[in-house]
Formats: C-alpha cells, sequence, structure tokens
C-alpha cells in the first residue's frame, strides 16, 4: 500500500509540476512529508518560529504583508510530529528539477537540508541542480553551502556547478568574489590567462574587450567571436558591434578555419537593433508631454551597417535566416521588400526540409508577426505544441509569448486602420488573444497570482497589453463563479447562496505591477527624480552593481508607476472598474508598485456581466 501511496505522490507532484503549478507541488510535499527541523536557520526553532510570525504579522496600512516576510512557512521542532508519507529519493530529485526551473534557490537549500535529516542520499545531479537553483537566483552563500555538502561526501564540482557560483557573484554584483572565482578555475583548468568568454559570463566587459583586443587576429577563435556578440549587444555599444561583424566577415571570405556563422551567432547580432530599456517609455514621456524629438527614432548609422553587414553575411550563408528583431529592424528601415524576400526564401526552404528549424520557433513566430502574418504565426505555433518532444516546456513557453506580442502587435495595427469593420476586427483579435491566455495558463506558461499572497495578482514582467489581460481573465472568472453560486439556488440554503454570489469577491483586488516603497531593492524614489530628457545610457545586458547607472534605476522605476498609471486608465475606460477620484487618488500615491480595485467595483461589473 505504501508503494503504491508514493507512486500516486509522485505522479501528482508531476502532474502539478507539468501545470506549471509549483507552489501546488511544494505544498503537497509539505503537507505529506512534515520537515523535521528548521534548516533556514541556525537559531533554535522557537526564536525563528516566531521571528517569522512577527514577520508575517507585520503588513502594511493596506493590507498586504512586506515584500520581505517569508513564503515558507517555519518548520515544527525535531520530533514534534511524524511525516505523513517520508520522501524518498525520487520526491527530491522532482522537486529540486522544479525548483531549477522556476529558480527557487531557497526552496532548493531547504531540500537539500531535510534530504539529511530524512536519511535519503541525493546524487551529484541532484546537487547540482540545488546549486544551479541557487545559482539563477542570486544566492551565492547557498550555492558556496551546497558545494561544501558535495565535497564533504567526496563528489566533485564540476565546471558547470562553479559557472553556477559565478553566475550568482554576478547577480549580486559581487565582482571581486566572481574575478577571484574565474582566476582559480582558470588555474585548475591549465589556462594561462582567463580568455574573454569568461570575462563575459562574469560579466566583466571592459576586461572581455582588453582581453579581446589582446588576441592578435588570426590567432581569434570562434568562442571569442561569440563573447564579443554577447557583450557587445548586451552594452548597445553599435561601433564595436559593426567592426567585430565586419572581422567575422572577411574571416569567412578567407576561409579561417573554425569561423562560422549559424543561428546563435546570428541571433546575438540581432539584439543590437533591440531598444534599450526604457526608450519606448521615454519616447511615450516625450509624445505626451509634447517635447521636441518626439518621432520615432531613427536607426544610427552604425545599426544601418551592422544591418548591411548582417545582410551579407546571411546572403553568404546560405540559410535563410529569419529572426524577429532582424525583420522589424528591416520594416524600421522602410526595407519590407526586403523582408517579405527573406520571408518567402525561409518559407520554401522550410518546406523542402521538413523538421530542420535553423532558429528558434519563438523567433520565428515573433518574425511572422512583425510583418502582419498572424495567422501563419498561429499555424507555427499549433504545429510547434504537436512537433516538438514531449517535455520541451521552456521552448513552447517562449513560442508561446511571442505570439501573444504578436496578437499584441495586431490589434494596435488594426485599430489604425479606417473603416467600419475595424471594430469587429480589433474584437476578434482580442477574443482570440483572451483564449490564447487562458490556455497558457492551463499549460503553466503564465501564472499571473503572487506565489506567497492569497488573491493577489503579480505582473512584474507584464506589458500593458498582458496586464489588461490578465485582470479580464481574473474578472471573467470571478463572473463565472458568481453565476454558478446563482445557478445553484435552490429550495434549501438560497439565501445562503445567495448572498455567497453577492459577495464575490470577498475582499479588494490587489495588484502588483512592480517594486513598492517598503522594498529595499527599490533604491530611488519614483517621484522625486526624473530621467533625462536627452535619453539615459541604457544596457539591456546584465550589469554590476557599481557599474549600474542610477537613471537606469530612475527609469526602472518611472516604468513601474507608469505600468500601474496606463493600466488604471484601461481599466477605468475599458469596464468602467475605478473612477475619476480613484485616478485622481492614484496620482498623489507615493507606491508605484500597487494598484488596488475595489470589491463594490468587481461586483458591480460582475453584476453587469452576467445579465
Amino acid at each position: 500500500m505504501g508503494v503504491r501511496l508514493d507512486g500516486l505522490v509522485h505522479r501528482l507532484l508531476l502532474a502539478h509540476i507539468r501545470n506549471g503549478c509549483f507552489e501546488r507541488a511544494w505544498r503537497l510535499y509539505r503537507r505529506l512529508a512534515a520537515p523535521v527541523s528548521n534548516t533556514l536557520s541556525t537559531e533554535p526553532w522557537s526564536r525563528d518560529n516566531a521571528a517569522n510570525t512577527a514577520l508575517s504579522q507585520r503588513s502594511q496600512p493596506n493590507g498586504l504583508p512586506l515584500a520581505g516576510a517569508s513564503s515558507i512557512s517555519p518548520a515544527p521542532p525535531p520530533g514534534s510530529q511524524s511525516a505523513l508519507l517520508p520522501p524518498t529519493l525520487k520526491t527530491f530529485s522532482i522537486l529540486l528539477r522544479a525548483c531549477t526551473r522556476w529558480r527557487k534557490g531557497v526552496e532548493a537549500k531547504l531540500l537539500v537540508s531535510e534530504a539529511d535529516e530524512y536519511r535519503v542520499d541525493l546524487t551529484r545531479a541532484d546537487f547540482e541542480q540545488a546549486i544551479s537553483a541557487c545559482g539563477s537566483s542570486g544566492d551565492s552563500r547557498n550555492v558556496e553551502w551546497i558545494m561544501k555538502r558535495m565535497t564533504e561526501r567526496g563528489m566533485p564540482v564540476s565546471r558547470e556547478a562553479q559557472q553556477s557560483l559565478l553566475n550568482a557573484h554576478f547577480i549580486r554584483g559581487e565582482s571581486r568574489a566572481g574575478e577571484a572565482l574565474l582566476e582559480s578555475m582558470t588555474k585548475a583548468s591549465g589556462q594561462a590567462s582567463l580568455r574573454t568568454q569568461d570575462y563575459v559570463s562574469a560579466g566583466l566587459f571592459k576586461k572581455a574587450f582588453a582581453a579581446f583586443d589582446a588576441v592578435s587576429v588570426p590567432a581569434r577563435k570562434q568562442e571569442d567571436y561569440v563573447a564579443m556578440l554577447t557583450a557587445v549587444s548586451a552594452l548597445k555599444d553599435a561601433p564595436r558591434m559593426a567592426n567585430v561583424l565586419e572581422e567575422l566577415e572577411r574571416g569567412l571570405r578567407e576561409g579561417r578555419a573554425g569561423l562560422t556563422l549559424g543561428p546563435t551567432e546570428f541571433g546575438l547580432a540581432c539584439r543590437i537593433f533591440r531598444k534599450a530599456e526604457g526608450q519606448e517609455l521615454l519616447e511615450e514621456t516625450r509624445q505626451e508631454k509634447g517635447r521636441v524629438g518626439a518621432r520615432r527614432r531613427r536607426m544610427g548609422a552604425e545599426e544601418m551597417r551592422c544591418l548591411d553587414v548582417l545582410a551579407r553575411l546571411g546572403d553568404r550563408s546560405g540559410i535563410p535566416f529569419l529572426n524577429k528583431t532582424y525583420v522589424e529592424a528591416l520594416v524600421e528601415t522602410r526595407r519590407e521588400e526586403e523582408a517579405r524576400k527573406r520571408l518567402d526564401r525561409w518559407l520554401a526552404e522550410r518546406m523542402e526540409q521538413r523538421g530542420r528549424h535553423v532558429v528558434s520557433y519563438a523567433s520565428q513566430i515573433g518574425a511572422l508577426g512583425a510583418l502582419g502574418l498572424w495567422p501563419v504565426a498561429h499555424y507555427l505555433y499549433d504545429e510547434m505544441r504537436f512537433l516538438t518532444p514531449h517535455g520541451s516546456w521552456e521552448r513552447e513557453t517562449q513560442s508561446f509569448r511571442s505570439l501573444l506580442g504578436v496578437y499584441e502587435t495586431e490589434e494596435k495595427r488594426a485599430a489604425r486602420c479606417p473603416g467600419a469593420a475595424r471594430g469587429k476586427i480589433v474584437d476578434a483579435l482580442h477574443g482570440l488573444a483572451l483564449a490564447t491566455y487562458k490556455e497558457g495558463i492551463r499549460r503553466g506558461h503564465l501564472n499571473h497570482w503572487h506565489p506567497s499572497r492569497e488573491k493577489v495578482m503579480d505582473l512584474h514582467r507584464y506589458s500593458l497589453y498582458l496586464a489588461v489581460l490578465a485582470v479580464e481573465v481574473v474578472l471573467t472568472d470571478m463572473a463565472s463563479e458568481s453565476s454558478h453560486a446563482e445557478n445553484r439556488m435552490g429550495p434549501r440554503n438560497s439565501h445562503d447562496l445567495a448572498a455567497h454570489a453577492l459577495s464575490i469577491p470577498a475582499q479588494d483586488l490587489w495588484v502588483i505591477t512592480g517594486r513598492g516603497k517598503h522594498n529595499s531593492s527599490r533604491l530611488i524614489n519614483a517621484t522625486s527624480s526624473r530621467p533625462n530628457a536627452h535619453g539615459p545610457s541604457y544596457t539591456a545586458g546584465p550589469m554590476h552593481v557599481g557599474e549600474t547607472d542610477e537613471r537606469q534605476r530612475n527609469m526602472e522605476n518611472l516604468s513601474h508607476m507608469r505600468l500601474r498609471d496606463k493600466l488604471a486608465r484601461a481599466l477605468a475606460m475599458q469596464h468602467g472598474l475605478l473612477t475619476e477620484i480613484d485616478l485622481r487618488r492614484l496620482r498623489s500615491d507615493n507606491n508605484c508598485g500597487r494598484l488596488c480595485i475595489r470589491k463594490e467595483a468587481i461586483q458591480s461589473w460582475i453584476k453587469a456581466h452576467n445579465k
């Protein structure tokens, strides 16, 4: 019976994880396997429990808990209660893979600790999964702690694990620790000096440029060029990108050994055409305030030079590259005819060699959307779902987000079209986008709920279009729940059901759009500083804390406030959820990362929707 129950639990855990419900899988694990001891802290359990309880009881005036409150419930003391079903090695392996997938570093460290308490010997692959989860979330101390556990068990630490520690140092801005780790990795591998790709992996771009320049042109390898393309595209250095591409073109023309041009190199080079973070927001601000220079940003001479070199490289390779950023750059420079020729060539190549995809599905879908071919993009997404191997969840998620971006672009394009059928076209596209968004929730590609706060929407990294879709989905779900409660009314308990139907929702709906004023990472007040009118120097790639421009942090805070304000105006105009008084109160609110939708407004919307 125990074996059958254990297998059932494992299947249920896998089902939750495949559906994108990490929190459900985690709660199931905590419910069935009560933790033996609190491994998050070396303090006694009673003191840690009291601290966590006090922290959870602290709240903001609006009723939301603070951002520093832990989402993990404190563990009971040893021997206080026994596990309903002691976890096995398979349980820990499943959850550690899920932690890596969702970048849950704290949970991964907790699993490694509890594996010792339950006397489960984790494999080397399990330890590396935990290291990867902690490294991707920036928990350098936890990575070092897990690596120490591996060495105590006589397990060798792989270079991938060291790379995860390097990434953690990089995310936390620990440049000195990262450089020291790089030097130790260099000595261990027997290299004479650090290579260009080593500096790029640590985020030390200036030193990467110096290392690249120190190597003679004939001695430069393919890895050096890939590292340079990564660094230059992150820094948006168009002149240096043009020089690197021209040098790569000369090397291919001369037939230097080891040099190739594939989808990876092409995609890295195309990132130079992406608008820097906050650039669209700055242009929109100029347009609203009527400043000079409100026209669409023109591509510079160096960027045009990069575009011409990429066109020659694409023709030389014989591979019809199709990249969303590249197609958007062609459209922006009024070279749509060239973009369509490349699209026709790519379609012909794709039909002749079925199954050969030289670029990712996400990039193909985005490129088709940039040219207005949204039906073909949707067909390609359906094909990807049926042809990709089972388990390629990350690839499907990227393609799904690209498809939603296609709907957003096409809906904006249809709104500008003249004619009486414009409204019907926009409504049809919006209906398709809503259905696609709901499918993404069902398949686990999207989750607009906060992982630790009940009935709080978390719209970080959401565009305005996706944020409106998310709120609409939540409202329609509430309307369906209210309608279902009304349909269940019968001769018995009819008053209770009626009261339940009228009380949906039972509380206000909170929407998080960015970092709030109580968050320690929000260094600069968004209302007390303004971005540079001439445009701050943005960097899209990862940078150390010491090298980050303060104006970029100002723009990030301003972006959070702008998303909140634009979302409030959209909800007020389209659904009437916010009044003019609410909008005026919102302008004077210092907290740029929160938006409250009153339950009375939601109940009125539900009543009108269910008529």
